[in-house]
């Protein structure tokens, strides 16, 4: 039957914690980085994003405002990005690798009023005559920290903004393959859809408990709308990393019984021929979901062959629809996109 979406009401905040506001969802883990020991539970993750949007609000972030956050996946992100949004301001995300330039020239198009910048990367936007805070540890020059800002505003009032579903969350720059990068205005609305379509299988499922290895950039609105917006408001685990390690991502799977992985071409690519995937156990797998672009429908049966997950498919805006191809993977769910393509 028809998708029915909350849209019309809700906003990301309203959408965030409607579900793991509640007493069993305080002390499950929300995010959580292997790589420095970094952990929030939904009850710290609430309050950490309270604290930072008090933060901003203090420095004079206001409705439809622009903040700026250059980062790689951290356990911050969601953070910064959240308390951006709670605020009624607008998070528009960049790409870590990117150049000095190519950072100012989106910081001057989008009208960024702050930059968050990770503190290895505040040398890429020091020239820069926008506001900026290192995203909590000071970097080198002992330039001011969003932890600083928090600690002598914790009691400035949260401001009380009418957030409606229609405005502007997010300015999220398209990658230029068809000319200049483009910034592409997303709603309070385009997030919960999205999260709403991608998880109405899993709801209807009644799949829950879940936890996701996340290596696509947050930046991104893979990973930051239909990953970490869609699974932390169903009250799943994240566990993300700042770059991806091939051999790290099969250690990670296996200390910590990973149930979705999302992945992009190359790396079921790299799990349907390497020989050092077959030393660890991934049986905790569920579900594999490749996004992006297009991989061969020989890769995708190859990972099921190897791995035996019940359920591998992947998405490709490029088509209308996923087709699932009954019976052609004896016990396993095997969807592809390209078939429509």
């Amino acid at each position: 039957g028809p998708l029915t979406s909350p849209t019309d009401h809700h906003t990301i905040p309203s959408f965030l914690f409607h579900k793991t506001s509640s007493r069993p969802y305080h002390h499950r883990v929300a995010i959580v980085d292997p790589t420095s020991a970094l952990s929030l539970t939904f009850l710290q993750l609430r309050a950490r994003i309270a604290s930072a949007a008090r933060a901003l609000s203090s420095l004079g972030i206001r409705q439809h405002d622009v903040v700026l956050i250059l980062s790689p996946n951290s356990v911050h992100f969601p953070v910064v990005f959240f308390a951006t949004v709670s605020l009624g301001a607008i998070a528009t995300t960049v790409n870590p690798v990117y150049t000095g330039g190519e950072i100012a020239k989106q910081a001057t198009d989008s009208r960024a009023k702050l930059i968050l910048a990770h503190p290895d990367l505040i040398h890429k936007v020091s020239g820069l005559s926008v506001p900026i805070l290192a995203i909590y540890s000071k970097d080198r020059s002992g330039l001011e920290s969003l932890s600083d800002v928090e600690g002598r505003s914790a009691s400035h009032p949260l401001p009380d903004v009418r957030i409606l579903p229609t405005d502007t969350a997010a300015l999220l720059y398209s990658s230029g393959t068809t000319g200049v990068s483009k910034g592409v205005v997303l709603s309070h609305r385009n997030f919960v859809a999205a999260a709403v379509q991608r998880n109405a299988e899993a709801e209807e499922l009644g799949e829950h408990d879940l936890s996701y290895f996340v290596a696509v950039p947050f930046f991104h609105i893979y990973g930051l709308g239909v990953i970490l917006f869609g699974q932390l408001q169903r009250g799943n685990t994240i566990v993300c990393v700042p770059r991806f390690d091939f051999v790290e991502m099969l250690e990670i799977i296996q200390a910590y019984s990973i149930t979705n992985l999302p992945l992009v071409p190359p790396i079921m690519i790299a799990l349907a021929k390497s020989d050092v995937a077959l030393k660890y156990d991934l049986s905790s797998v569920n579900e594999i979901t490749s996004g992006a672009a297009p991989v061969g429908k020989e890769t995708l049966q190859d990972v099921v062959d190897r791995f035996k997950i019940p359920d591998v498919r992947q998405v490709c805006i490029s088509s209308p629809l996923p087709l699932f191809l009954p019976g052609s993977l004896q016990s396993s769910r095997f969807i592809s996109s390209e078939d429509n393509m």
